[in-house]
C-alpha cells in the first residue's frame, strides 16, 4: 500500500484557538460592514441605531459607516440650492450647486451633492416652532392622562423619554441646519465678494421609465419644481461668526 502524505505541514497549521479567534474577529468586521448601511440613514432605536453607535470610532477609521439606501431601491428625487447674490456694484450673481460644469472631479460634485441634500432634509423634515411646541403639547398632555388614570410606572417613564427625545432631536436638526446654511451663505458671499444673499430650494424629480424610453432627458426643465426660499442674509448678520 501506497502511503500518501499530507502536503499540509503540520507546523504552518493554525491551532484550533488561533482559528476561533479569526475567526470571532472576521465575524465582527462583517458585522461592522453591515451595520452600517443598516443603521444609516434610518436604522431601529432598539438594535442597529445602539450597536452602531458603539462601532461608531471604527466606522470612521476604516471608513465603513456607508448608508446605501439613498442610491436604492427607490432614490427619490435630487435637491439643487441656487443663490443670488448682491453686490456691493449692485450687481446680481446667480448659480446653483452641485453643478456639473463647476464642480469636478467627481468626487468634488458629489460633495456638493451631499451639501445640498443635508440642507435640504433639515429644511424640509424639521417642522416649525408652532409645530413643535403643538406637538410637545400633546405628548405633555398623554403624560399627565397616564399619571391621572394610574398608567404603569414604565409607561410614564417612556412617555417622559419620548418627551425630552423629542426636546433634544428638534434643538440638533435646527442647530445643524443653521450651521450648515449660515456657513454655505458666508463661503458663497466670500467667495463672489456679496453683500447679501438669498438662498433657494429646487426639487428635480425623476422620470418614469416610460418618458425615459420616449427620448425625454433626465434634465428636461419639467421635471424641476419651482424655486423655494429657505435663507437670506448680508454679509454683516454672517460677519465675525463662527461654526461651533
Amino acid at each position: 500500500m501506497i502511503k500518501v502524505e499530507n502536503s499540509l505541514d503540520a507546523g504552518y497549521s493554525w491551532s484550533a484557538l488561533v482559528r476561533s479567534l479569526v475567526s470571532i474577529m472576521i465575524g465582527f468586521y462583517l458585522c461592522v460592514v453591515l451595520l452600517g448601511p443598516l443603521a444609516n440613514p434610518v436604522g431601529s432605536d432598539s438594535l442597529t441605531v445602539p450597536l452602531n453607535a458603539v462601532v461608531r470610532p471604527i466606522h470612521q477609521l476604516m471608513y465603513l459607516g456607508h448608508g446605501y439606501r439613498f442610491f436604492g431601491p427607490d432614490p427619490g428625487p435630487s435637491h439643487l440650492l441656487v443663490y443670488r447674490i448682491k453686490t456691493a456694484s449692485g450687481k446680481t450673481l446667480e448659480g446653483r450647486f452641485p453643478n456639473r460644469r463647476q464642480h469636478w472631479p467627481r468626487l468634488l460634485y458629489h460633495r456638493w451633492f451631499m451639501l445640498s441634500e443635508s440642507i435640504y432634509d433639515h429644511y424640509a423634515f424639521t417642522p416649525s416652532r408652532e409645530m413643535f411646541q403643538d406637538s410637545l403639547v400633546n405628548v405633555q398632555r398623554e403624560i399627565d392622562a397616564a399619571r391621572d388614570e394610574g398608567a404603569p410606572l414604565k409607561s410614564i417613564e417612556e412617555l417622559e423619554s419620548r418627551y425630552w427625545k423629542m426636546g433634544q432631536d428638534y434643538d440638533l436638526s435646527t442647530r445643524r441646519f443653521e450651521v450648515l446654511i449660515r456657513g454655505v451663505a458666508r463661503y458663497l458671499l466670500t467667495a463672489y465678494e456679496g453683500q447679501s444673499i438669498q438662498l433657494f430650494c429646487l426639487e428635480r424629480s425623476i422620470p418614469l421609465p416610460a418618458d425615459v424610453r420616449a427620448g425625454i432627458k433626465l434634465a428636461d426643465p419639467r421635471y424641476l419644481s419651482a424655486p423655494r426660499q429657505i435663507a437670506e442674509f448680508t454679509l454683516k448678520e454672517l460677519q465675525g461668526e463662527e461654526i461651533q
